[in-house]
């Protein structure tokens, strides 16, 4: 029998959702007036997910005065008052050459710096540019050396990372000459600046669209309020809401394991209605017992002696299905992966524990966004969907694997 305690916290958290979808209703009446003339939802860089050596491309780019954003000088000025160390050098209004991915060698020493900045006195800056790796083999001290050695001692070294973190093998400190900047302060406080002098109304949503991408990967938030910011907010007006925010928080990760736990369990019954027993076998590698951490489930003949399987694996935070090898050494099957991408609405993927896999998000879309999961609850399509997949890659390859064991 409920008490009164359970009441109460049942109306407390009625009146906590209340409001809270309120707030989310106003804004997205808001958001969908707006969308027509802001395009909130658009940016480019998620579109094109640049990798390192792009991010490094277009840092450069900002920095030439020749570059074609158009705006000379101001954002290669306004970068370098952020240097102070080396504003002594009168580097302001300075003629320099901006090149990106320089190759250099120095004696034995081979590499290549992300972005390279030289004015006509002599003095050269470096930047080395971490969005994703680490640091190499002593890769700064080899940057340090050899900018020491082209300039005379007149550098600066710039060790640029999301998180400002200092590398492995040299400090920063006047001697050294290195600066230490980071994504998420440092160059997000620059484009800010950058965007308010920037006089082309074109370049300065580039440059908001770049603010927002690297807030995003680097702070988990974006610049411009989203249904996340809203429900922040609510949740910090009151220790009451942050209490009741923080236990359906915690409850989080058990409801998406039970939402994709019984996903997999209608899939595999899906699966049973199609396969021919005792011919064919289930084998559960963790994948339904905890569907959030790596693991994977496979069916197979018996007859393949554990050396194939059709298998669903999630690896990496990503859904994988296809084909699979038993060793990574175990010979190819000739032409299975071209009558399976034939066969399927898309080509898949080779690699060497797989014949042919492809992601499911090739197909459907990211696994683990609301709207996945909400299918995934209210009908049984993608179960469907994936299902007849396997059953068709099974129909598929199972000719030509059997052809080894006979």
């Amino acid at each position: 029998m409920p008490t009164s305690d359970d009441s109460d916290y049942r109306q407390r958290l009625i009146n906590f959702f209340s409001v809270w979808h309120q707030k989310l209703q106003n804004y997205r009446e808001m958001k969908r007036d707006m969308e027509p003339f802001l395009s909130t939802d658009f940016n480019v860089f998620e579109r094109i997910e640049p990798d390192e050596n792009t991010l490094s491309a277009i840092i450069a780019d900002l920095l030439d005065p020749t570059g074609s954003h158009g705006q000379h000088r101001i954002f290669l000025d306004t970068f370098l008052r952020r240097i102070t160390r080396i504003i002594h050098d009168n580097l302001l209004e300075q003629p320099c050459e901006v090149h990106p991915e320089v190759s250099y060698r120095n004696g034995k020493d081979i590499g290549r710096i992300d972005i390279l900045v030289k004015f006509n006195s002599g003095f050269r800056i470096g930047i080395e540019n971490k969005w994703g790796a680490g640091e190499g083999d002593d890769q700064l001290l080899r940057y340090r050396n050899y900018l020491n050695g082209v300039s005379n001692g007149k550098f600066c070294l710039i060790y640029l990372t999301p998180d400002g973190r200092e590398p492995n093998s040299i400090s920063p400190g006047d001697e050294n000459r290195l600066l230490l900047m980071s994504y998420r302060s440092d160059i997000l406080e620059w484009l800010r600046e950058c965007c308010q002098l920037c006089k082309s109304d074109k370049f300065r949503w580039f440059l908001r669209d770049f603010m927002d991408y690297i807030s995003t990967r680097t702070e988990g938030r974006r610049q411009m309020p989203g249904e996340k910011d809203i429900i922040i907010r609510h949740a910090l007006e009151s220790r009451e809401n942050l209490e009741m925010t923080l236990d359906i928080y915690l409850a989080g990760d058990e409801l998406c394991k039970q939402l994709i736990k019984d996903f997999l369990m209608k899939l595999r019954k899906c699966l049973d209605e199609h396969l021919e027993k005792p011919e064919w076998k289930f084998v559960d590698d963790g994948l339904l017992k905890e569907p959030l951490r790596n693991g994977s489930f496979a069916f197979a003949k018996t007859s393949w002696n554990g050396k194939y399987s059709i298998k669903i694996q999630r690896h990496k935070g990503r859904i994988e299905y296809g084909v699979a090898k038993e060793t990574e050494s175990r010979e190819r099957i000739p032409d299975l992966e071209g009558t399976l991408n034939d066969a399927m609405p898309k080509a898949g993927r080779w690699h060497s524990w797989w014949e042919w896999y492809r992601y499911w998000e090739d197909r459907y879309g990211k696994w683990d966004t609301k709207e996945a999961l909400l299918n995934i609850k209210d009908d049984g399509d993608a179960v469907n969907q994936l299902c007849n997949d396997l059953i068709l890659i099974m129909k598929k390859a199972t000719p030509f694997i059997d052809k080894r064991f006979i």
